[in-house]
């Protein structure tokens, strides 16, 4: 997303105008607790899924006398929003209720095809609304699940930094740097994603979030920040389905990566546990044979759908390296 994307901090009863020629992406909750002038004549799709059937019924269902898209919600509104209102050619207005996710703020659709995750392109909104009071009423484990994205950054360039010369699109050092950039400023406001104000949680969540998505918009394609972390994750999806948490399991995914790079293990679960990021395997429904499970997944699933380069493409994953990365992943935190 361009630099100088519209960010306005406002209420969003109050700053979303809706007509009857407007169609709202939002599930009932969110439609009821944040438009208050919600229209009984605007068309109301739920975004059910990023399935690409899904998102093709949510097109579908949206006339060409529609004039305008809002999106209120999490991560799968906003890209349902941004699905519809690119393909209608529509003036687009996102409102995320939390910052679980980057969605709000990616130039990208991560539709899914058969448990597949695939970028597609999403409308660049007019304006993005961020109201403080309803992104602080969001449970804050929900809310510190974005920092999963943040950390996945750790691994992610290792990888990006030890690919094959010529793989893929090469290496970008104009991504490289910003991705650099980013680490350290993470690392700066891990403490205050971690804290118990809601306030400095959302507050620093947010333009981290915002530049993530930018620096995955710089990329020759989008999947070139998609690495480690990110295969295990979408290796589970694929096998299992969509996870209930997606940004806490990529926290448990850098853990992964990184112990099987084998360098910056420790620093990943120093980021996790001051950013308080809720990624313990029990809490992501993993046992131990789950876990070795979607180890070995992950393998075969980066090499068969050609995932970007990243350690899954060169490493020995056996018995016992199975059995030390669980171990490590014990270290991270449990839900409150």
């Amino acid at each position: 997303m361009d630099e100088d994307a519209p960010l306005t901090r406002a209420p969003i009863s109050h700053s979303i105008e809706l007509g009857p020629d407007t169609v709202v992406i939002a599930t009932a909750g969110a439609r009821h607790r944040h438009l208050r002038n919600f229209r009984t004549d605007s068309l109301c799709l739920d975004p059910r899924s990023l399935e690409r059937f899904a998102l093709n019924r949510a097109l579908s269902a949206v006339g060409h006398s529609v004039a305008a898209v809002v999106g209120v919600g999490g991560g799968q509104a906003m890209d349902v929003a941004k699905f519809v209102a690119f393909h209608r050619s529509l003036p687009l207005v996102l409102a995320p209720t939390t910052t679980a996710s980057s969605a709000a703020f990616s130039p990208v659709v991560a539709m899914r095809h058969r448990r597949n995750l695939r970028y597609v392109p999403g409308a660049v909104p007019r304006r993005i609304v961020l109201d403080d009071d309803v992104l602080e009423s969001a449970p804050l484990g929900l809310n510190r699940a974005g920092a999963g994205e943040l950390v996945a950054v750790v691994p992610s360039l290792v990888d990006i930094r030890c690919a094959p010369s010529g793989w893929a699109s090469g290496r970008d050092p104009v991504v490289e740097d910003a991705l650099e950039q980013l680490q350290a400023d993470i690392d700066d406001r891990a403490d205050l994603i971690g804290s118990e104000s809601e306030s400095a949680a959302t507050s620093s969540l947010v333009p981290l979030l915002a530049r993530l998505a930018r620096i995955r918009g710089l990329a020759a394609r989008p999947q070139y920040l998609d690495r480690a972390p990110h295969a295990f994750v979408q290796a589970y999806e694929h096998r299992l389905g969509r996870p209930e948490n997606y940004g806490a399991m990529l926290g448990l995914g850098a853990v992964v990566a990184t112990g099987l790079q084998g360098g910056e293990t420790d620093r990943v679960l120093d980021l996790a546990r001051r950013a308080r990021l809720a990624a313990h395997p029990l809490d992501l429904g993993f046992d131990e044979p789950t876990f070795n499970g979607i180890l070995r997944h992950t393998v075969r699933y980066a090499v068969g759908e050609d995932l970007s380069h990243s350690v899954f493409h060169t490493a020995d994953v056996n018995i016992s390296t199975a059995k030390r990365l669980w171990s490590a992943l014990w270290s991270l935190p449990r839900r409150e």
